[in-house]
């Protein structure tokens, strides 16, 4: 009895050098990754180093127009890897989302003016407390990345985005960086 077991620890850590680098292994953003507006007239273009040693991402913004396509700004992004997502409004305002990293960030959210500008940033920390909810919840709750449990989306508000937290309805607004409760707004 003693021998298979022995047998069967060794069968099993034999797969283990197998099976633990691809566990390990890090997953680079693509090199370019594009977000559009809804109409289409903005485009956030995001260029990655495309080496895990160099975690700076390049953030440019276009307009679209019948005359072609104009760089309106473009700036490095302060989240590692980039962020996991962006929406952009139809005024040029994008808010970006946690980062490409999955972990708690100070950048879960961080909205840009239409000319580029930090309007505010959001940390997960920051999520919870509007939320109500301890940020364990909102983990436990995740569906993607460490605290949103639905995806985002655009509202009927053309500067409002809505997101969901643990289940909890939030709102930002793209105008002022102010994140609320959807149930607290006036």
């Amino acid at each position: 009895m003693a021998d298979r077991r022995v047998t069967l620890v060794a069968a099993i850590a034999s797969l283990l050098p197998v099976a633990v680098p691809a566990l390990d292994k890090k997953v680079l953003p693509p090199p370019r990754r594009s977000f559009a507006s809804p109409s289409g007239r903005f485009e956030l273009q995001l260029r990655s180093a495309q080496a895990a040693s160099d975690p700076h991402v390049v953030a440019e913004m276009f307009r679209l127009d019948t005359a072609g396509r104009h760089s309106l700004w473009s700036q490095p992004l302060p989240q590692r890897l980039g962020p996991a997502l962006a929406l952009v409004s139809d005024e040029g305002s994008t808010l970006l989302l946690d980062e490409w990293v999955k972990t708690p960030s100070p950048y879960a959210l961080m909205v840009l003016g239409p000319g580029g500008e930090t309007l505010g940033t959001h940390s997960m920390a920051d999520i919870a407390a509007v939320s109500g909810l301890p940020i364990a919840e909102l983990v436990a709750r995740a569906r993607s990345g460490p605290w949103m449990s639905a995806a985002p989306g655009h509202t009927a508000e053309p500067q409002r985005v809505s997101l969901q937290a643990g289940g909890v309805q939030l709102s930002i607004d793209l105008a002022t960086a102010r994140l609320v409760r959807a149930d607290a707004r006036p």
